[in-house]
């Protein structure tokens, strides 16, 4: 889950967030507007803070697990076609 989407779900400032895991507030605004990637200490402390819900990945524009499987599927169908 997005950083800015775990915020909101969870009804957490910006405040409440920099205080728990020991961040300015400004480095969480910039988080939550995918402005900055936290370092790694900090990417720990996020997915520890939010049990998991939010993990580095959730920093990059990567496909989620049912994309990369759909993409995985088609590339695997686009193989074996050309192999028969």
């Amino acid at each position: 889950m997005k950083f800015k989407a775990y915020l909101e779900e969870k009804d957490i400032s910006l405040a409440q967030a920099s205080t728990e895991l020991d961040v300015s507030t400004e480095c969480v605004r910039l988080w939550a507007e995918e402005k900055r990637i936290p370092r790694p200490d900090q990417m720990k402390r996020i997915y520890n803070w939010s049990h998991g819900v939010v993990t580095p990945n959730d920093f990059y524009d990567l496909p989620d697990d049912e994309a990369r499987a759909n993409g995985l599927s088609h590339q695997m169908a686009s193989y074996e076609g050309a192999a028969a």
